[in-house]
C-alpha cells in the first residue's frame, strides 16, 4: 500500500533479519522466544515498528525476514533493532538491542554484518543484520 508517509521518503531501505547467537535466556519457564522489532529513523521521527515472527524455546533463532521500510533522511537515520522475549501472560521481555547508523552508507551496496546486542550496558548476543540502501 503506497501511503502518503511512502511519497515523501527520499529512499527505501531494504533490511534483512537473518539470525542471532549467543542470546542471554530471560525467559523464567524454559528458553525463551524471540522476535525482533525493527525502526529505522532519528529523535523523534521513527518509521512504524516492523517485526518478525516469534522463535519457539531458542536462543538461537534463525528468521530470514526482510521489509522495504521508507527512508527520510538516510544522512541523520539509524536502524534501531530490538530483540524482545514473547511471553504471553505479561509483557514482552527486552533480550538486547543495537542501533546501526545509516551515515555514510553507500546506496545501492549490500552490507551484512553481525553486531553487538546490549541489555542494559551489558553483552546480551549478536544479531546478523543485511541491508541495502536505495
Amino acid at each position: 500500500v503506497y501511503t502518503t508517509r511512502d511519497a515523501m521518503a527520499v529512499s527505501m531501505l531494504k533490511v534483512q533479519i537473518c539470525e542471532a547467537k549467543g542470546l542471554l535466556n530471560v525467559d523464567t519457564t524454559g528458553k525463551s522466544d524471540p522476535f525482533v522489532q525493527v525502526q529505522v529513523g532519528y529523535e523523534y521521527n521513527w518509521s512504524k515498528v516492523y517485526k518478525t515472527k516469534k522463535k519457539s524455546n531458542t536462543l538461537s533463532p534463525v528468521w530470514n525476514k526482510e521489509f522495504d521500510i521508507p527512508v527520510k533522511d538516510p544522512y541523520l537515520s539509524r536502524i534501531r533493532i530490538n530483540v524482545l522475549d514473547h511471553d504471553h501472560l505479561s509483557s514482552d521481555d527486552p533480550m538486547g538491542s543495537v542501533e546501526i547508523p545509516l551515515k555514510g552508507v553507500e546506496k545501492d551496496v549490500n552490507h551484512s554484518n553481525w553486531y553487538s546486542l546490549k541489555l542494559k550496558k551489558k553483552d546480551a548476543g549478536a544479531i546478523k543484520i543485511a541491508y541495502r540502501l536505495t
